[in-house]
């Protein structure tokens, strides 16, 4: 159910955006994912999600209802989404099919009266021949996600060290 919280992100080479466009393009996406997370708009979320990860969970509709099922849930009672943050850079790699953006991020959530920030990345996927970035929470990918759903993922020692750590008032 988490992973709906949050969805609710070749060679191996980094390669530069040329110009500020493709850059900007994410940053907007990845805003529009942290408003829909803190007003909990589990349709844009799942829209912007990356579609074989929406297939796993039975398709758009079943992980919109499971989204909804978790947030009407004693679980998540308090469950408040206060800050997302995007930590610069973000990078850029190609696969032989797919392009790849790792964008960083920190995130203060409050869930039954604890504070935790979590520090992350979102995982942004497009195929070469389009312009639609879809995303995945990286916190929730592993190395078994990334040979099923990413095979052509080119570095991931490039991707940033996913933690959480409780926050003292």
């Amino acid at each position: 159910m988490r992973i709906l919280a949050c969805i609710i992100i070749s060679s191996g080479i980094a390669f530069p955006a040329p110009g500020a466009g493709r850059e900007d393009a994410v940053t907007k996406d990845i805003e529009k994912i942290a408003d829909a997370l803190k007003s909990n708009q589990l349709a844009l979320i799942i829209e912007m999600t990356h579609p074989p990860i929406l297939e796993a969970m039975g398709g758009k509709e079943k992980a919109l209802a499971a989204g909804r099922e978790f947030l009407d849930s004693p679980a998540a009672s308090g469950f408040k989404v206060q800050r997302f943050d995007v930590i610069p850079p973000l990078t850029f790699l190609e696969g032989d099919e797919y392009h790849y953006v790792i964008v960083p991020f920190s995130l203060m959530t409050e869930f039954q009266g604890l504070k935790i920030r979590s520090h992350g990345y979102q995982l942004g996927v497009r195929k070469k021949t389009s312009d639609e970035w879809k995303y995945v929470d990286g916190q929730k990918l592993n190395d078994a996600m990334f040979d099923m759903y990413f095979p052509d993922f080119p570095d991931r020692s490039k991707l940033p060290e996913v933690k959480k750590e409780v926050v003292e008032d």
